[in-house]
């Protein structure tokens, strides 16, 4: 049976020892379950692009029955696998089984006929005696032996002990499972059963997946168990569990009448805690099959089986379930209730694809909170609810990069997905809402197989009689929750009284929501059900008595944030510089109200000017920073303002056109011995200046054309391999949670939007003591120039500067003015030391991995480090960083960080902004000025590459020059690979552009031509925004066909193309802006994938018209 499938993996937690002691708390619980499970996934990374290979599509498994001999002494595994199925294709000669290389294949047999095999790497082929015909069965069995290894570090496999006796166990997520058995391991085909015949000493117990057939007795004081499981199954969900267990059983009993074992395989010595923990699993299963419908494996079992892991995994009517989470006191019932709701939403009914992961996660989270309203009532479920709001939820529920494991692991896929059913529930109503969840669970085209969001919408919308794309559009598609500002106001009406309310919404594109209004006096209440979806709106309300309370949402039935205060009008108009003609058409973007502690902003959103180019927004008070952009025109400067009233005059101005610019060519021959001297010439053949930096790299064992991928040293039970030393116990500070708020990304990034309080630090004690010598002048390297952009600010940024040495990363910022008074003066430099954006906090294309925060904090100026916890989506404090001074009459900051703290990175990506805490608004100021880029300095020495100057300004219509060495000295012959990443800023316009590098000391040749990838890539578009034409540039490790697919905001293809098969390496793709039936599309957000078959990417860009 062969059924398109992703898998997913709720796994747990190593328990912290302090939790034997008191009872942790359910949000603690759940960040530390998912930074475990993101660790855990990035480990797996290098799995995941496994694809079957073209034999294997050409066949179909229907069942598999396993006969493994376990020997725990010698940690040896002895069997056969009999895999059954049917040819998919006429004259499959062979057949590619996965099963890895250190197990050893003893023979293979086709109907008693011994079969020729090869074995090489982690592929067994097995040679047919006769080739199959189109949907020929075939059965083959594989005997096999040795030690299974732990799949790549993946924990597929355990040979353990407990309390002096063997524990066996298996976990084989994503591809482990042929680390112990020849399988066909794609995900994508499900045998339709599996059969395990499992011989072990007579003093172990043997749990796995389906049905007890027996127990058999055998020679030599063991014992056979016959386990069959007759349900879909993928290979990584079959398991084993086998030590000393206890057991015991209680039943569920259906509406039917059907009765169902649960069976409990667990410590001796956790029995009586297990029974009581245990116990309530018979309520959850029948108030999941009430709520989803009948268990989907009836005719089999629910079991759990405990393992030393410290983790759990949902294995197919099997959970494997961690020790530390028996405790007698019930403190894990509702993991017992996630997992057990992936037998419906995870095992039974799969996310088709990724970026769909909120379909097993959201789900399951959501059941926790149903099974908290079974034993409750609404007062448990709301408050379950509520414990599901952390106030913030970075990105959208749809995971536009799949790759993305913090996306994929982050709260905002569990609990926003939860809440995203809950709002669903409130709109729909409870009777529609359960039936369209059963009607789902029930429906053949999912059941034992995968779905995606608009397979659940279709259902919903069968039932409701309605579209609900609007809905799943702004709940699943898009980032954020809708920000309601309120007034309102009573005055006598006829027979009694009437209420205004003016509610308004300062999201850039607001929310569609029902909103219950609660008006009250005493004793006295009144509801009323509004449907918002402007950013302006009045309603009034009649009531007889005189209210002296309203409440807006008064059961929390939407995720939200709400303020009763009031709002002003902003507005104005947008100019072009040449003629003070107004600008029609620009996006004028706005983000605000900016916190005084750290200079970023807690919102954002955009207006497009009118024919006459105004704009207008309606805003809170406080403080806001707004600036102007449309294609053909440099982005305006931002201007910022204390809104505390109606403003109606502001102007923006454009000016200049796009900035542009062209590189000459690097290439020549070299002799041994020789050297190349060359200049590299930036051209600005636009107007205005143009900032140019240059970075080298070494990337002889990596990716040219990827971000390079540094591992950070680290560990612990937040931030890993805090090492002792670095920190002495008078400086070293435990974790201490931030409880910040990220803000998704707008398109462009235009400002820096991240709110993380600092307060922590004023509370820390810690003393300002350097631990690390100064840094020496001659070393550092000038990475940035910022022009003035404000004379009256003397924190106004001027250079930056890094050095690389004694083990530390120190970098000096140095200001136009004084630092006076140095209490004033707080700056908040962000690092990215992987070098990846896809990891940390994306700010402005920079995958943030730290923060150093520099400020008085209660101790006088200093500089501390914060780490980017994923998990909790916060900084989280570490302490006071290695070195640090300042001086200031000499305009200069000065830090040190440890190089192995921060994962010994190669290259360090920096972002800085610089503000006086006292004045905020017309002080802030970023690094780089363009607000676009960051910087990156090189800390790693490529000792036949040199760029003199890394950076350069040149005005209109002259060149930046680098100078070019490439000097093989000192090396030896061979091939290295090497080259620069541009960052070019013309006045508010960001452009990227890398320059491989190629270096054969053998043949002495250097050359700039690219090399074939090593991976698929997909590039970012370029240009971004555009109008109406992009570049979209990807790369194939080898020749495919491609398709390309354009979607809009509401998840609709608006355009498809297949190509003819491409050869390997980077092709370019242009888009010109309309459909595929030639029809210009309207202007805002796109997402485009591309695929080759084997591997998908998807990114987001930006139509402007």
């Amino acid at each position: 049976m062969s059924k398109l499938f992703t898998f997913c993996l709720t796994l747990l937690f190593a328990l912290s020892p302090t939790f034997a002691q008191e009872k942790p708390t359910i949000p603690q619980v759940r960040q530390m379950i998912r930074e475990f499970e993101k660790t855990r996934f990035e480990r797996q990374a290098q799995y995941l692009n496994k694809t079957a290979t073209l034999n294997q599509t050409q066949y179909d498994v229907t069942a598999y029955t396993l006969n493994l001999g376990l020997w725990p002494d010698t940690q040896l595994l002895q069997g056969s696998v009999v895999m059954q199925g049917r040819s998919k294709a006429n004259s499959l000669a062979s057949l590619e089984i996965d099963l890895f290389s250190n197990m050893i294949v003893d023979s293979a047999l086709q109907n008693g006929t011994a079969l020729t095999y090869t074995h090489a790497g982690d592929l067994l082929t097995l040679q047919l005696p006769a080739p199959l015909g189109q949907n020929d069965p075939f059965a083959v069995e594989i005997f096999y032996r040795g030690n299974p290894q732990g799949g790549g570090g993946l924990g597929t496999w355990g040979w353990d002990q407990h309390q002096g006796v063997p524990m066996i166990w298996t976990l084989s997520q994503p591809y482990g499972a042929p680390a112990w058995w020849p399988c066909k391991d794609d995900p994508a085909d499900k045998a339709d059963s599996v059969f395990l015949n499992v011989t072990v000493p007579d003093n172990l117990v043997v749990a796995s997946n389906g049905l007890l057939q027996g127990i058999t007795p055998q020679i030599g004081n063991r014992h056979t168990y016959h386990w069959a499981h007759r349900y879909p199954i993928s290979t990584y969900l079959v398991s084993l569990a086998i030590t000393n267990y206890a057991e015991f059983s209680n039943w569920y009993v259906s509406a039917s009448g059907d009765s169902m074992e649960l069976t409990y395989y667990v410590y001796p010595e956790h029995l009586n805690e297990a029974i009581e923990d245990f116990s309530v699993t018979p309520a959850m299963v029948s108030a999941y099959a009430e709520r989803f419908g009948e268990y989907p494996f009836l005719d089999e079992k629910y079991g759990m089986a405990i393992f030393p892991w410290g983790g759990g995994m949902e294995h197919q009517t099997m959970t494997s379930y961690g020790a530390g989470l028996v405790t007698g006191l019930h403190w894990f019932d509702w993991i017992t209730a996630h997992e057990l709701s992936h037998m419906w939403f995870g095992d039974c009914i799969t996310m088709k694809y990724w970026s769909h992961i909120w379909m097993n996660e959201g789900f399951a989270s959501y059941a926790e909170a149903l099974w908290a309203e079974s034993q409750g009532g609404w007062p448990a479920y709301h408050d379950y609810m509520l414990s599901q709001d952390p106030g913030f939820f970075q990105g959208s529920l749809w995971i536009e990069d799949s790759l993305n494991v913090g996306a994929l692991f982050s709260n905002t896929v569990y609990d926003k997905g939860s809440w995203a059913l809950h709002m669903l529930r409130g709109v729909m109503g409870d009777t529609p809402f359960f039936t369209a969840l059963k009607n789902y669970a029930a429906d053949p085209n999912f059941y034992y197989g995968n779905a995606t969001t608009e397979d659940f919408q279709a259902v919903c919308e069968a039932v409701y009689g309605q579209s609900l794309e609007w809905y799943f559009e702004e709940w699943v598609y898009r980032d954020g929750r809708p920000n309601y500002v309120f007034t309102w106001q009573t005055a006598p009406a006829a027979g009694g009284y009437e209420t205004t309310l003016t509610l308004m919404q300062s999201n850039a594109i607001p929310y569609k929501m029902p909103l219950q209004i609660r008006l009250s006096a005493g004793l006295q209440s009144a509801d009323f059900t509004v449907w918002d979806s402007l950013n302006f709106q009045e309603f009034q309300f009649a009531t007889a008595f005189e209210p002296t309370d309203l409440a807006v949402d008064p059961d929390d039935w939407v995720l939200k944030t709400i303020a009763q205060g009031s709002a002003y009008a902003v507005g104005g108009s947008v100019i072009d510089a040449a003629n003070s003609a107004p600008v029609p058409g620009a996006l004028v973007v706005w983000e605000g109200p900016i916190d005084p502690n750290t200079g970023t902003s807690l919102s954002y959103g955009f207006d497009t000017t009118d024919v006459n180019g105004n704009f207008e927004f309606t805003l809170v008070s406080g403080d806001y920073a707004l600036a102007a952009q449309k294609e053909g025109f440099l982005q305006s400067e931002t201007v910022f303002r204390q809104v505390a009233g109606t403003i109606s005059n502001l102007t923006l101005t454009l000016s200049q056109p796009e900035a542009a610019f062209s590189l000459d060519s690097l290439g020549a021959a070299l002799s041994q011995n020789h050297a190349l001297d060359t200049l590299l010439l930036v051209s600005n053949i636009g107007s205005g200046n143009l900032f140019v930096q240059a970075v080298e790299g070494n990337f002889t064992n990596a990716n040219p054309d990827k971000d390079i991928r540094i591992p950070a040293k680290l560990s612990g039970s937040n931030h890993p391999d805090l090492i002792a030393p670095q920190y002495p116990e008078s400086r070293k500070a435990g974790m201490i949670p931030m409880g910040g708020q990220g803000r998704a990304r707008f398109y462009r990034d235009a400002f820096l939007r991240h709110q993380f309080p600092l307060e922590t630090l004023q509370k820390s004690g810690i003393p300002a003591r350097n631990l690390a010598a100064d840094p020496v002048d001659s070393l550092w390297v000038q990475i940035h120039h910022d022009l003035r952009e404000n004379n009256q600010n003397q924190f106004d940024l001027e250079n930056t500067y890094v050095q690389d040495d004694a083990g530390l990363v120190y970098v000096k910022l140095t200001t136009y003015g004084n630092l006076v008074p140095p209490g004033n003066f707080r700056s908040n430099v962000f690092l990215d030391a992987d070098n990846s954006v896809f990891t940390g906090l994306n700010i402005n294309g920079l995958g943030v991995d730290y923060l150093v925060a520099v400020g008085d904090y209660g101790g006088g100026l200093y500089a501390y480090l914060l780490w980017w916890n994923p998990g909790s989506q916060t900084f989280e404090f570490i302490g006071p960083v290695d070195y640090f001074s300042y001086n200031t009459t000499g305009k200069r900051v000065v830090f040190g960080v440890s190089k192995a703290l921060l994962g010994a990175p190669a290259k360090v990506g920096i972002f800085i902004n610089a503000f006086n805490k006292a004045n905020i608004a017309p002080t802030v100021d970023y690094a780089p000025a363009s607000h676009l880029g960051y910087l990156s300095a090189s800390l790693e020495d490529v000792p036949w590459l040199k760029i003199e100057p890394l950076f350069g300004l040149a005005g209109a219509g002259s060149d930046a020059a680098l100078m070019i060495t490439i000097r093989p000295e000192n090396i030896p012959p061979g091939y290295y690979l090497s080259g620069i990443t541009l960052y070019s800023s013309h006045a508010g316009e960001m452009r990227k552009d890398f320059i491989p590098i190629f270096l054969d000391y053998a043949t002495g040749i250097a050359s700039s031509e690219p090399q074939i990838p090593t991976q698929f890539e997909v590039g970012q578009n370029y240009p971004n925004p555009f109008n109406p034409n992009t570049q979209i540039r990807f790369g194939l490790p080898a020749p495919a066909r491609v398709k390309i697919e354009i979607f809009n905001l509401l998840g609709r293809r608006v355009y498809v193309e297949e190509t003819q098969p491409l050869p390997a390496g980077y092709h370019l793709f242009e888009w010109n802006g309309q459909s595929a039936a030639g029809q210009e599309v309207s202007s805002g957000i796109y997402f485009y994938r591309i695929s080759d078959g084997k591997h998908a990417a998807v990114r987001k860009m930006v139509l402007l018209r």
